[in-house]
């Protein structure tokens, strides 16, 4: 196909140039395309379950897909489907730092009774 006919296609589908030659396919499988330096793929399918995962998060995410899209995630997602795993291209590390409170003997009832009736 020229690339006039794949502009005039994608532009203007009722006046495609004559010329062009065009097939059409029928697609049982699912076919996901992955985007460059995004976390997005473009997909086609029939019905399709995915279960979103994230890290940090307590809760998966299960949502019903079809025909054709786009579906963009966080970097610290995946995407699981019933015969794919789809990772994030770009991810980032996070830290996780807990507050450290000094341990303050005042505040252990425990303690303070035990030295008090010794």
């Amino acid at each position: 196909m020229s690339d006039m006919c794949e502009t005039s296609f994608l532009t203007n589908r009722q006046n495609t140039q004559k010329t062009c030659k065009i097939k059409f396919i029928s697609l049982d499988t699912s076919v996901w395309h992955s985007l460059l330096n995004i976390n997005s793929w473009l997909f086609y399918t029939k019905s399709d379950f995915c279960t979103i995962t994230c890290l940090n998060s307590a809760e998966n995410h299960k949502i019903e897909i079809f025909g054709v899209g786009r579906m963009t995630i966080s970097s610290n997602c995946d995407v699981h489907t019933e015969n794919s795993i789809h990772l994030p291209m770009h991810s980032t590390n996070t830290n996780v730092n807990l507050d450290l409170i000094a341990e303050n003997q005042n505040n252990n009832v425990l303690s303070y009774f035990t030295k008090t009736l010794l």
